[in-house]
This record gives C-alpha cells, structure tokens and sequence, in this order.
C-alpha cells in the first residue's frame, strides 16, 4: 500500500495499487489497524515509525473555506450590475403605464 502523508505525518490518502503522478507517496507494508479501509478519513490516521495509529488530534470538524476579499474590480462589477438591474426595472414600470 502505498499512503501520501503530510509534514504533521497525517495520512491523507492511501492507495492499493498504481500511483498518482506528482504526488509523493510513502511505500507502507506493515499491519493495516481494523476497520482501516471503512474507516478512513484524512488526517484520521497517523503514520509513525513504520505504523499506522488514530490521530488523538483528529477534528471532524470541515474546516471554513478562506473567502477571497473583494477586489476593487468585484465592487465596480457589481454597481454596474444593480445599475442595469434599477435602470431595468425603471423602463418596464414606464412601459407598463405607457
């Protein structure tokens, strides 16, 4: 099996066979722990010293995506867009009591 494992050697992903090209991955032939395979998250496990064990760090929590601040070009784009929205909106209401 063949495990890629991070710089805090958290397991994140594993593989059975083949490999996956520009990823670095640890060549693993020991004991595999129980429910290994149905139980595998990443970061769950740790390799240390040639041994797979559960992370005691593990969190379950998702971790909060960063929000990309909004360029100087997000806020003119929308102006321009509730612009033609208001402007839209004025035509049809003067067209309706034409």
């Amino acid at each position: 099996m063949q495990l890629e494992v991070n710089s805090s050697n958290e397991i994140l992903s594993y593989l059975t066979s083949g490999g996956i090209e520009g990823v670095d991955l640890v060549q693993f032939n020991g004991l595999v722990p129980d429910n290994f395979y149905s139980n595998f998250k990443p970061k769950y496990y740790l390799l240390n010293s040639d041994q797979i064990a559960v992370n005691p760090n593990y969190n379950d929590e998702p971790v909060a995506e960063p929000v990309p601040a909004l360029t100087q070009q997000d806020v003119i784009n929308a102006h321009f867009y509730k612009t033609t929205l208001d402007l839209q909106l004025k035509l049809k209401e003067l067209e309706s009591n034409g």
